[in-house]
């Protein structure tokens, strides 16, 4: 078992093979389990420490899908306008209902089956539902 630090602040246990940039799930922390990055193998703290739950991505899954999140155009949309989505390894047709003052989507439907129609509040939010993260 070695302590491995993730998200540059917190101490886990693991005993898992995990490197630097992959990203792992951790245990409960009052909202539930959330998954955190890597950021170094070794840690200085003595403390008792929780341990990782597993492994959720590799650090080139995690590069592969930030270079697909910021591929994504944020601003500049207009209502109406067509785009493609990421869902489930499909790309399907989609057309912007709403934007915000910078041209960022903030309402999209999907041409889906059934048909579904998403809310984005964030550029974050925007660029993951695009790229089909999350």
């Amino acid at each position: 078992m070695r302590r491995i630090v993730v998200e540059g602040r917190y101490t886990y246990e693991t005993a898992l093979d995990v490197d630097v940039g992959d990203e792992v799930i951790l245990p409960d922390s009052g909202i539930g389990q959330w998954i955190g990055t890597v950021t170094a193998l070794t840690s200085d703290y003595r403390g008792t420490c929780r341990r990782v739950i597993g492994l959720a991505r590799r650090r080139a899954e995690v590069e592969e899908r930030e270079i697909a999140r910021q591929a994504i155009r944020i601003g500049g949309w207009r209502p109406g306008e067509p785009c493609e989505v990421r869902r489930d390894g499909l790309t399907l047709s989609a057309t912007v209902v709403e934007v915000n003052a910078h041209g960022r989507p903030t309402h999209v439907e999907v041409d889906s089956d059934p048909p579904s129609s998403v809310y984005l509040g964030s550029a974050a939010a925007w660029r993951d539902f695009a790229a089909g993260i999350g």
